[in-house]
């Protein structure tokens, strides 16, 4: 079981490490999607700042589950992306090869946050006394 977790932070943080560095790469270009998803992929992209942002988040988050460090943080950090690329390849991208790389996602991040679920224990506290 640990390796089986071993090997999903290392391919989740391959997925976004490299989808994070591809627009200051340009290692392949991604083909546009249906024009639902492009629409508001087109917006994201020209607001100048929030997908810079994104693609930064996407790196950064990548960097530390490949290095193995603040790995809860790190799947803090990519669970709203996550949440939204799924949205995104789910209803407005509705091809195999989308839903199936949403899905991975959601499932990887998911899993890999139960397994730290003891790192969250104290977040997940709800009352404290101060």
């Amino acid at each position: 079981m640990r390796m089986i977790r071993h090997i999903v932070r290392l391919l989740l943080g391959a997925i976004y490490l490299f989808n994070g560095a591809l627009p200051w790469t340009h290692l392949i270009v991604l083909p546009m999607p249906n024009p639902r998803a492009g629409a508001i992929l087109t917006a994201l992209s020209d607001t100048d700042i929030v997908m810079q942002v994104v693609k930064i988040l996407e790196m950064l988050g990548g960097v530390l589950l490949l290095a193995n460090r603040f790995v809860p943080l790190a799947l803090l950090i990519l669970f709203p992306l996550t949440v939204f690329i799924s949205i995104v390849d789910l209803y407005l991208d509705p091809n195999p090869l989308a839903i199936g790389a949403g899905g991975f996602l959601v499932v990887a991040n998911v899993g890999l946050m139960f397994s730290c679920l003891n790192y969250y224990r104290t977040v997940l506290t709800y009352k404290i006394a101060l």
